[in-house]
C-alpha cells in the first residue's frame, strides 16, 4: 500500500492515539499518545530499539537501546553534548535521587560531583591515565595500584584540623618501606621543607641524599 499524498498525511486514533506496527499476525511496536507524552514502544519481550542510519553508503546503527537490560544504550561512536550552560550528565536512582554527575564547567574544565553521603568510584581493568594540555598524560595509576606523576604534588587544604597533611600509612606486617624517593638519572634526592611564601627549598629546610652516598640534612 502506498500512500502519497500532496500535503501533510494526518494520522489521527481517539484510543491514545495508537498507532500499531505488525509483521504479519504479530505486533511488534506501537506510537502512542502517554498522559500527552509521545511514547515508542517495543511490545515484543526483551527485543531492542535500534536507531539506524546510511554512513558514506553503509548501514549503521547509531543507538541500540536493550530491553533486555532495563534500557542499556549502546551508542556506536562518540557522544557531544551542546548546550548554552549546565553541560553536564546526571546520575540518579530510579526515584531521581541525585547520586552524581558530571559538568563541563566555565573555561572548559570539568568536575565531578555527588551526594555527600556516597561516593564517586573510578574503575578501570587496567591502568587509569589522566591527561592535561591536549592529551599529555599527568599521572599514571598502574592496574597494580602504583602511581607515577610527571609534574610536582602539592596539597593545598584550609582545614585547620588537616592543614595540608600527606599520610603515609603502611599496613603491612613485614619490613616494606612505606616511602620511597628515587632520583632518576645524574641528580640527588632530595626532601625540601618550604617556609610559607617561599619557592625553592633553600629558604627553609631539606634532605639531600647525593648518588656519592652522602646524607646531609
Amino acid at each position: 500500500i502506498t500512500i502519497d499524498g500532496g500535503g501533510r498525511i494526518d494520522l489521527s486514533a481517539d484510543d491514545n492515539g495508537e498507532i500499531r506496527f505488525f509483521d504479519g499476525s504479530s505486533m511488534y511496536g506501537q506510537f502512542k499518545d502517554d498522559d500527552d507524552r509521545f511514547k515508542i514502544q517495543a511490545l515484543i519481550q526483551d527485543k531492542d530499539i535500534m536507531f539506524a542510519g546510511n554512513d558514506g553508503g553503509s548501514e549503521i546503527t547509531a543507538l541500540t537501546l536493550d530491553m533486555s537490560n532495563a534500557g542499556y544504550a549502546y551508542f556506536n561512536r562518540g557522544i557531544d553534548i551542546k548546550a548554552a550552560d549546565e553541560k553536564r550528565l546526571r546520575f540518579t536512582d530510579a526515584d531521581g535521587t541525585f547520586r552524581g554527575g558530571i559538568q563541563a564547567v566555565e573555561g572548559g574544565g570539568q568536575m565531578i560531583a555527588t551526594t555527600a553521603q556516597h561516593d564517586i568510584a573510578i574503575r578501570s581493568q587496567s591502568n587509569m591515565l589522566f591527561s592535561s594540555g591536549g592529551n599529555t598524560e599527568r599521572m599514571r595509576i598502574a592496574s597494580a595500584g602504583a602511581i607515577t606523576m610527571t609534574e610536582n604534588l602539592t596539597v593545598n587544604s584550609d582545614t585547620a584540623s588537616t592543614n595540608g597533611m600527606v599520610r603515609l600509612q603502611n599496613n603491612m606486617d613485614n619490613n616494606y618501606e612505606t616511602l620511597r624517593i628515587e632520583s632518576l638519572g645524574d641528580y640527588d634526592a632530595h626532601i625540601g621543607f618550604l617556609a610559607d611564601g617561599a619557592t625553592n627549598y633553600y629558604w627553609g629546610a631539606g634532605i639531600d641524599y647525593s648518588d656519592s652516598g652522602k646524607f646531609k640534612i
